[in-house]
């Protein structure tokens, strides 16, 4: 990689990038509400995620919106398999903002192509979730899929152990042990090919379940 596509990963995979990530905990909030996690769990939870969800679902979409770029039928053929496949209303709300939000930072960065997803996204022709929009603006930027990916695996498990901090679940330094344990997996799960039969996949039960009875509760943080 050149220094130019490595600071372009740097600087859109910071966790200070407005991506609209920062307000999301995928059901963390309610797990913990509920007495379904520890800090001591966060390893078995995140390693679990990163197999069943992240790489089945989110590592599929944004490799494949990525080489979808320009072809807005095909991209939004894919948006809408997305969005069929989140099961809680409240996690399609919340994929929709994150996009919604990502979308916008690279409109003012005038990202080439992001005006063009806009206005499919204002048409309605688009619902614009995070993982499509993922891949379609980073490949804009220049990133290939195996850089594409790991910014995206990076991102998944960034957020949601800084989500963990804010909750109180564990510490910063705990984040950072378990970012590097997660380190092996990821690279695993990252060498894994990903074919045109490749199907998308999603178990994470708990996690919907979490994100199901978050109207019902009296106050959140986050709003997954």
């Amino acid at each position: 990689m050149t220094t130019e596509i490595v600071l372009t990963m740097l600087q859109h995979g910071d966790s200070q990038f407005p991506s609209g990530a920062f307000a999301f905990s995928a059901g963390i909030e309610g797990m913990l509400s509920d007495g379904l996690v520890e800090g001591a769990d966060l390893t078995v939870l995140l390693s679990a995620w990163l197999r069943h969800r992240w790489a089945k679902f989110d590592q599929v979409i944004a490799h494949r919106s990525a080489s979808f770029r320009g072809d807005m039928t095909r991209l939004a053929g894919l948006d809408a398999q997305g969005e069929a496949m989140l099961l809680s209303p409240t996690e399609r709300a919340g994929s929709r903002r994150a996009g919604a939000a990502l979308l916008a930072a690279h409109l003012r960065l005038g990202t080439p192509g992001a005006s063009e997803v806009d206005e499919a996204v204002r048409e309605g022709s688009l619902r614009g979730h995070r993982a499509v929009l993922e891949g379609v603006l980073w490949a804009a930027l220049g990133l290939q899929s195996s850089q594409i990916r790991l910014m995206s695996a990076f991102s998944y498990v960034n957020t949601l152990s800084s989500a963990a901090v804010r909750l109180g679940v564990c510490g910063s330094m705990t984040q950072q042990r378990l970012l590097t344990e997660l380190t092996p997996l990821i690279t695993r799960l990252l060498a894994e090919p990903i074919g045109r039969d490749t199907e998308l996949s999603s178990f994470s039960p708990l996690s919907e379940i979490a994100m199901t009875r978050l109207p019902a509760r009296h106050g959140a943080l986050f709003a997954t």
